[in-house]
């Protein structure tokens, strides 16, 4: 028996090191824009209808556009 019988064509994958860690990243993360797009939702509530209609935002899309963030077309 060779030492080459034992290589393999691409290298192993390690095991997550901290699986816990990473939820809690996400779930920080996921809470940040929670609270961006609240934040977003009541600054543009406050704002007059002349300046939303600059924005070209309606003021009854505004709770449609803060309910996930803004798609953008391509």
């Amino acid at each position: 028996m060779s030492t080459l019988d034992n290589v393999t064509p691409f290298p192993a994958r390690r095991p997550a090191r901290r699986p816990a860690l990473s939820v809690l990243t996400a779930a920080v993360s996921n809470l940040r824009h929670f609270v961006r797009l609240r934040r977003a939702r009541q600054d543009l509530h406050e704002l007059p209808d002349y300046l939303l209609a600059d924005i070209g935002l309606d003021r009854s899309k505004i709770d449609e556009v803060t309910a996930f963030g803004l798609r953008r077309r391509h």
